[in-house]
């Protein structure tokens, strides 16, 4: 659907998905839009919202939203004042009057009669004056466990506004061999004749009864799934058990690889490389004793006298005495000075 409006969005908690032919009926949203567009046109299909469904992280539903394909704002019934609802209730019956003529068709009625159950009257909507159902295919649990009660339920939200559908007796949701709706007493008359006409027949022209089909309506989402036939039912352990041995062999010729690998493998040492290490520890040890050496010769030093004094008082000059004369001092005996070349010596 292009150019899609969102309308508005369902939680699935206390709500049960009705189903046919154990899929839900929400499911089948493309089959029921062609089958309308087909018979009655597209208009009447836009009826039907389109769902789009978000799971949860198991796996299963958690809530729908649902579009149009008619621009505008959407407006809830529900929420509408007491005077526009006989305006917008007009609108929604001439929309459901093609819808209704379809209900008693083999192919489109059985899930056209499931789809026509929503859970209250806030999911009918109307986009631009336009009707749209939302929650389709869903009905409260407590009604979906029993199809009298449901049928009861879709005269509930539908009767006051579509006087057809409270018509709706307990067989609406039952098989496809009586139309869904009870027929007027001006139309009974006519069916009559045509069945006594038919009795009057002889056998072998008799058209074949049409086989009812059954429309399935389980308690709640998580019903029970479709059994398998008895020559499937194997499948799964025997898928499993084939996926056990081939995860067995693996791990066998692994272990068989590795162990070959291990078996066939050659320990070397580099002996080059040993031999570096070798001298290093040789020079190291030669520096190593070189230091030992040096330490001991240290505390040697250490163990001798430091301050050893070779002339410990020099001569004290003596002072003369009193009254006695001043020694006479030592004549000059400065050096003369040395001739310069050309000059004759000092005498």
């Amino acid at each position: 659907m292009t150019n899609a409006r969102f309308v508005r969005k369902t939680e699935l908690s206390g709500l049960a998905m009705l189903r046919l032919d154990q899929q839900p009926v929400v499911e089948k949203f493309t089959a029921l839009r062609e089958a309308i567009t087909t018979r009655v046109g597209e208009a009447t299909a836009n009826l039907f919202a389109e769902p789009v469904i978000t799971r949860a992280a198991a796996g299963s539903m958690a809530t729908i939203s649902w579009y149009t394909p008619w621009p505008g704002d959407p407006r809830l019934l529900s929420d509408m004042a007491l005077d526009d609802r006989p305006r917008f209730q007009a609108a929604l019956r001439q929309a459901m009057e093609p819808v209704l003529k379809l209900i008693d068709d083999r192919e489109i009625g059985p899930l056209l009669r499931l789809a026509l159950v929503i859970p209250d009257e806030s999911h009918i909507a109307f986009v631009s004056d336009h009707p749209v159902l939302t929650g389709w295919g869903l009905a409260p649990d407590a009604v979906a466990r029993d199809r009298k009660t449901l049928s009861r339920h879709l005269s509930a939200v539908y009767g006051s506004i579509i006087p057809r559908l409270n018509q709706a007796d307990a067989g609406f949701f039952d098989d496809l061999s009586r139309p869904a709706l009870r027929q007027p007493a001006a139309a009974a008359a006519p069916a009559a004749a045509a069945v006594a006409a038919a009795a009057d027949r002889p056998a072998a022209a008799r058209p074949a009864p049409a086989k009812a089909t059954p429309v399935i309506v389980p308690a709640g989402v998580m019903s029970t799934p479709p059994r398998g036939s008895i020559w499937s039912w194997w499948l799964l352990p025997a898928g499993i058990a084939f996926a056990m041995l081939f995860f067995a062999l693996g791990l066998w010729f692994g272990w068989r690889y590795f162990t070959d690998q291990i078996s066939h493998t050659v320990l070397t040492a580099d002996i080059t490389a040993s031999d570096v290490l070798q001298k290093q520890l040789e020079n190291q040890r030669q520096i190593n004793e070189s230091l030992e050496k040096q330490i001991a010769e240290a505390k040697a030093a250490l163990a001798t006298d430091m301050c050893k004094v070779t002339n410990p008082v020099a001569p004290i000059l003596s002072t003369p005495p009193p009254g006695a004369p001043e020694p006479t001092p030592a004549p000059d005996q400065t050096p003369a000075p040395a001739a310069t070349p050309g000059q004759a010596p000092a005498p």
